[in-house]
């Protein structure tokens, strides 16, 4: 039986949006527009990393709000996936020959996304993650970012009993610039990077040269996704 391992980026590739609003932050009494406009203010007071000015962000809201729980978490249940993946993870299941275990590599909150329907399937989930007490965000515990992305392949590849840039049965799935230097990194090492585009949006050019295949984010057993995997 072939192991393989299957590692997806979430926002845009396993969802049809590639920008997430949290439902805790409209409970902050917060705007999605005064969200992006404080992450400016940020940016422009020396915090210039996206995911550092992003999660201070949301940290100072949540953690300055009359919450008196911080669940980061609300809000998971309801999330919009692409079409498809109810099922993708029970037809993956049934190709013959591979025993494949799914991995999510993101920027976003990690313990919001191990609270989706989806995180029964997930192996493991690497992800920001926030430090609690007695039900408040005290801190921000890891960002992950871009390259960082490349550190938590590598961990995979070393949890399958592989050096860890032996990408020998990965295959990545993402949908934008934000995986470039993961994508490339499983495309240089001997696994398969696939690019894809969620509905309404255009397929980002710059990855063709660090992707194996390019298709639609659909995840139904019909599409060209889901026969790519069976047969790659």
């Amino acid at each position: 039986m072939k192991e393989v391992q299957i590692v997806y980026d979430f926002d845009g590739t396993l969802t049809p949006s590639p920008v997430p609003f949290f439902p805790i932050l409209k409970e902050c009494g917060i705007t999605e527009k005064e969200f992006y406009q404080k992450i400016a203010e940020l940016k422009d007071n020396g915090i210039n990393d996206v995911y550092e000015s992003w999660f201070q962000s949301f940290f100072e809201i949540v953690q300055n709000s009359s919450l008196e729980i911080h669940d980061v978490t609300k809000g998971a249940q309801d999330i919009i996936f692409c079409e498809g993946i109810e099922e993708w993870f029970s037809n993956v299941k049934e190709i013959e020959g591979k025993n494949i275990s799914h991995y999510i590599v993101t920027s976003g909150i990690e313990e919001y996304l191990y609270a989706s329907l989806i995180a029964k399937h997930i192996t493991k989930i690497f992800g920001a993650s926030f430090i609690h007490e007695n039900g408040k965000l005290k801190a921000i515990e890891k960002l992950i970012s871009d390259k960082g992305k490349v550190d938590c392949i590598k961990k995979i590849n070393t949890f399958h009993g592989r050096e860890e840039n032996d990408c020998t049965n990965l295959i990545y799935i993402g949908d934008g610039l934000t995986d470039y230097y993961a994508m490339k990194f499983v495309f240089s090492n001997g696994g398969t990077s696939i690019l894809v585009t969620p509905p309404g949006k255009t397929p980002e050019e710059r990855l063709f040269s660090v992707s194996h295949f390019q298709c639609d984010a659909n995840y139904k057993k019909e599409k060209e996704l889901f026969q790519y995997i069976k047969n790659v």
